[in-house]
Formats: structure tokens, sequence, C-alpha cells
């Protein structure tokens, strides 16, 4: 086995496109997987599975999950165990579990998979997934990459969500009964959470302790309870909500006012109104409704009325042994005191992030400020979340560059976070560098419009990104990403996006993942504006980027046309 772990980039890390990779001898060891079907509706599948587990040391080849006798493993409920042969990779951290939509049921619900190196029987990892791998269910998605925890209580690229229930003020509206809540999102739909042991209640408080672990909450008339739900799969943005109850007791109807849902992974509020009853002898005898969410778009950060500032944030991993962490991180900044208080941001999760030892990893993200530019920030808190096979972390420093500002500031850490090391902390507050502080160019809004051409299957499910080349500088990498999906057959998608001062454009280099499950792309043009001098420059493509069709390429580099640039006729006389 050859292992590598670096770019072969021109433009990232050190710029090699070579390397040379050593062997490592590769010993193979028994592992025992085991896959816990959920017990929902259509949750089982008979669809062949392939799993990829990722460990510290390498990764194993694609292995089937098929059982040998003729039956189906992944059936409603049941949990099934394989033993597989192959090579070790040291302890695992996360796993790719694949199903080819094949079969009479090609939907699969996915509770979790535990994994155990039977070699090393302590080395027994559990990945919950507690979602849907399915076509039609999970937004075309047949794959899922889990992450490991050596604790089953563990959880990663879950959802956090907290639920205000308020029952109306009127006679009767309380009930008796046990109450559950399902919720659908952009990524599929939940399983059922039965309602129990609230954090607080507006008339009576509760306390956990004093409460049986199935003891549910009883909802009076006029309470509002807020409850913090089980951890669970995050469900992307939530759309409409399942909730009713059992019918339970001496009075189970129930008149529901309105229910809020706190998603605290992205930082949006959903609000569900229902105003109506549920119960047997009421209105249309329903004891379950499907509320539909009110106006999404008023509840959340990326609202145009909420301010936001576009930052790059770097974070470097210290260089001393197993420095690296598998946990989720989290940053928060402060600015300057305000008229009541000092002014900060929300907590701000850094998603698919991967830290490795002695390396930088680099964030772009758009901070809600709300009142107030924060930049320069006075200081900023780091975290994670304390979950994963390896969750300790050592940071060397974080620095932060506000383009729409101009300035970048470094935050010296030089500790570890962890809960097993030092002082146990794994959240820390950390002051600016000031000495480190420098100016950095401002820059320009941009509305970048990308044409995907009008021909059979030319859209892509890919990423796309893009760098803008000018006559003095070029940009950083532009992620072309938003709201709902992009690039149909035949579709404009526009983006605007801060870009520095690179003189007059002169070339576009753009390209995508080949992600998703038809990556292949025929880009017509793209067009960037200048919305404050309104020059505009037009990139004409008109060709796949595809390894599939064309010359197998997913980059193009475009030359542009507009404002103050030579067309080709006209730098062939001039350099003749």
């Amino acid at each position: 086995m050859f292992l590598c772990g670096h770019w072969l980039s021109l433009y990232k890390e050190d710029g090699q496109i070579t390397r040379e990779l050593f062997g490592v001898r590769s010993v193979r060891t028994l592992y025992e997987i085991v896959t816990v079907t959920g017990d929902l509706e259509n949750a089982e599948t008979d669809s062949r599975v392939f799993i990829t587990l990722y460990g510290k040391t390498g990764i194993t080849p694609r292995i089937e999950l098929a059982s040998g006798l003729n039956e189906n493993p992944f059936r409603k409920g049941r949990s099934s165990k394989f033993v597989v042969k192959a090579p070790l990779v040291g302890p695992i951290v996360k796993l790719k579990i694949v199903q080819d939509g094949s079969g009479t049921k090609p939907d699969w619900f996915l509770e979790r998979i535990v994994v155990t190196d039977l070699s090393h029987p302590k080395w027994t990892f559990f990945f919950p997934c507690q979602s849907w791998i399915s076509a039609r269910y999970s937004n075309t998605q047949l794959m899922k990459i889990l992450h490991g925890f050596r604790e089953p209580t563990g959880h990663a690229g879950v959802g956090e969500y907290h639920v205000t229930i308020y029952t109306a003020d009127r006679p009767g509206a309380g009930t008796t009964s046990d109450v559950f809540l399902q919720m659908y999102g952009t990524n599929g739909f939940g399983r059922q959470h039965w309602l129990r042991i609230p954090e607080s209640s507006k008339d009576k408080p509760v306390n956990p302790s004093t409460l049986l672990p199935f003891d549910s909450v009883k909802f009076a008339r006029g309470s509002c309870i807020r409850l913090r739900l089980e951890p669970c799969q995050h469900l992307g943005e939530l759309n409409k909500i399942r909730i009713g109850h059992n019918n339970k007791g001496r009075s189970p109807s129930w008149f529901l006012d309105k229910l809020i849902i706190d998603d605290l992974v992205s930082s949006r509020v959903y609000q569900f109104n229902c105003n109506r009853w549920m119960g047997r002898d009421e209105e249309d005898g329903k004891i379950v409704r499907i509320l539909e969410c009110v106006d999404p778009d008023a509840f959340r950060l990326t609202d145009k009325k909420v301010k936001r500032m576009h930052c790059e944030i770097r974070i470097k991993t210290g260089n001393v042994p197993d420095a690296a962490t598998s946990a989720r991180t989290f940053i928060r900044v402060h600015g300057p005191e305000g008229k009541d208080k000092p002014l900060s941001s929300p907590r701000i999760w850094l998603n698919n992030a991967h830290f490795e030892r002695g390396r930088t990893e680099i964030f772009n993200v758009d901070i809600p400020t709300n009142t107030a530019i924060l930049s320069p920030f006075t200081s900023l808190d780091l975290g994670h979340d304390n979950s994963g096979p390896y969750p300790a972390w050592f940071v060397d420093k974080v620095g932060i560059s506000c383009r729409e500002t101009g300035v970048e500031q470094t935050f010296i850490c030089g500790l570890w976070l962890s809960s097993t090391s030092g002082d146990r902390k794994i959240e820390r507050t950390l002051a600016e560098d000031k000495t480190s502080r420098v100016t950095i160019q401002k820059t320009t809004e941009w509305l970048i419009s990308v044409h995907t051409s009008d021909l059979k299957l030319a859209g892509t499910d890919a990423l796309v990104y893009c760098k803008l080349y000018g006559n003095t500088a070029a940009t950083d990498t532009i992620p072309l990403t938003g709201e709902g999906k992009h690039f149909h057959q035949n579709s404009q998608n526009e983006f605007r996006t801060k870009i520095p001062n690179i003189g007059i454009p002169t070339k576009l280099r753009i390209w995508h993942d080949n992600t998703g499950p038809a990556p292949g792309w025929h880009l017509d043009y793209v067009k960037f504006k200048d919305l404050t001098e309104g020059a505009e420059y037009l990139f004409t493509c008109n060709h796949w980027l595809s390894y599939d069709d064309d010359d197998h390429t997913v980059v193009r580099e475009l030359v542009a046309t507009g404002p103050n640039i030579l067309n080709p006729e006209t730098r062939n006389d001039t350099s003749n």
C-alpha cells in the first residue's frame, strides 16, 4: 500500500503535482460489520450493499455485504452481522456505505453500523446514520459517508433540535395523551420522537431527575413547553412536520396552537402553525396532523435582511503527536462592545473539516452580523463537540481575513482542546496577536451568471468552482453554491461574490468535483459583472466538463471578452 494524503495541485498546499510515495506492507485482518435497519415503513431493501472503511493508516477496497444464505439481510427492524477479510487500516475514522438501487425494494433506512476489528477486539467503532439511503427519500443519494465513534452514544453530522410547543388557552385544550413529532426536510425525514422530559415548562418547571425514562410530557391548557430532542440525523431545511398523539388518558383531545423548532446546527428557526383540534370527538376526528412550515425564508440567517460579512478562516493544527481531531468544530467571533453588550456572531460549525497534524485548513464563511460589522475582531471562541474516535485537538493558531474591512488577524492558541489533557477544556477564547495584524486589499462585489447549455443531459449534480485571473492578480477559489439546486439543462444561475482588485479580467478557470449521480456538465458561457463600475466580461465555453465526453476533462480555462480586452484578431495584428 502506498499512502499519500497530500494534494497534487499547482494551486493547493505546496504546489507540487508529483509525489514520491513509499510502500507500506498491508496486513490483512477480519472485520465484523453489523448493520441495523430501521423499523420504519418501507425501511428494508433487497438492493446490493457495499461498504468502504477509511482508517488512519489506509483504506479498504469496496466490500459487498452479502449473506451466504438465500435471504435478505436488510429487513425492517433487523440487525445483520458480516465477517469480512480486508486490509488493516488502523483506527477507523469513517466509512462509505452504498446501495445500488436494484431489486424490488430500492429504499433503505439505515439506523447504524458497528465495525469491530477482530484482531483488536477493543477497536469497536459506532457509525450512527438514522437516515434514508434512497433515491426517493434522500434527494437521489444512494451513498452516505458516516463518521465513527468509540462510544455508542457518539454522533456526528447529526441534528440538534429544540422544540417549543404552545397549547391553546381555551377550555379542554390540554391533553393527557403521549405526543410524538416527526420532521421532514430536504435530506429526507426522520424517525418519530415521543416528546419526553422537558428542559423547562412555562407553567410548572419539571425536574428531569424526578422523571422515569419513559415519562411523557403532559401539555396543559395555555402551556408553553420547551424540549430538546434526542440526537438524530440532520434533515437539512425543514419543510413540514407530522405531529399527533396516542389518544390515551381521561382527556386525550388536544388543541395545538403552534410549534417552533430551533435547528442549532444551521442556526435556523422554523414555525409551524396548527390552531386546530386533534381528537376523536373534535372537528374531523383526526389525532395526527401534517403542518407546513410558515414562510421559512423569514426565519433563516441567510435572509437578505440579515447583514453578513465574508471571511476566510485559517486554522493550523499543531505539529505534535496525535494533534488532529475527529470532532465537529466551531468558531464564534466577538467584535467591539455595543451600547448594551459586546457584539458576537452565532456559533458557526465548520462542516466537512479534515484537520491533520501540522496542516492548515481553510474555510470561507459568511458571518451573520445582525447589527454591525464586527471586524476587526477583539477575540474568538474555538471549540469542538468531543465526538469521534480521537477528539483531542492541539491548535497552533487561527487566522481570519476580511476583505470587506481590509483586515487580516491572527489569534494564537498553542494549547490542547481536550477533555482528557491539560486543563480539560474543549472550548477556548483566543485573543488577537495585534503585532501580526496586516492590512489587505478590499473587495468589490461582482455578479456571476452561469448558463448551462440546452443539450440533453447538459446539467450537473456536481459542486462547481471557479477562479478569475486578471492582469495584476487572481482570486481565491470561488465556490458556485447556494440555496437549492443549480446548473439544470438550459438554465441560468446567478451568484454574488466579493473579489479583490485583480486588474482587468483576462481568464476564467472553472471546474467541478465530479460528484453526484450525473456529474457531466455542458457549459455554454459565464458572465462576470462588476456591480460597482458596471463593466461586464464574457467567458465562452460551449464544451463538456466531463470525464466521459469531449476531451475527458472536468476543468476548462476560458478567455475573457469585454472592456479594454483585445480580441484575438487585434492581438494577432499587434504581434505582427
